[in-house]
């Protein structure tokens, strides 16, 4: 992987997560109340317009994995922010595998958002 610093990503590329996929539904709302109060202080940030760290996120072809996030990103989404921050690291991968992305992605243990593929 080549990490190629922080960037600006559109939300609507962000399609899944590297470990979490279980714990986010398919618009990355949190499945589980059990970090509930957690969203809950992210969000209160988001509205307070303060500082919000980088999420970290896995490119692969046009579209970005959560590695570290899953609640700055779900928070994000539900206040329809068009764009994150991101420290981005980029997968390589051969131009056979690109083309059926789903499959792609779960060969290198990333798992898509369904709805999105």
């Amino acid at each position: 992987m080549m990490e190629i610093g922080i960037h600006s990503v559109p939300l609507q590329l962000v399609i899944g997560s590297e470990s979490r996929c279980y714990d986010f539904d398919d618009h990355f709302v949190p499945k589980s109340d059990k970090d509930h109060q957690r969203w809950l202080r992210i969000s209160d940030l988001y509205i307070s317009e303060a500082t919000i760290p980088a999420v970290d996120l896995i490119q692969v072809d046009k579209f970005f994995f959560v590695r570290d996030g899953h609640h700055r990103v779900s928070v994000a989404k539900a206040l329809r922010k068009k764009f994150i921050d991101a420290n981005i690291k980029v997968m390589q991968v051969k131009d056979k595998a690109i083309r059926d992305f789903k499959c792609c992605a779960e060969s290198l243990d990333l798992k898509p958002i369904e709805q999105f593929i």
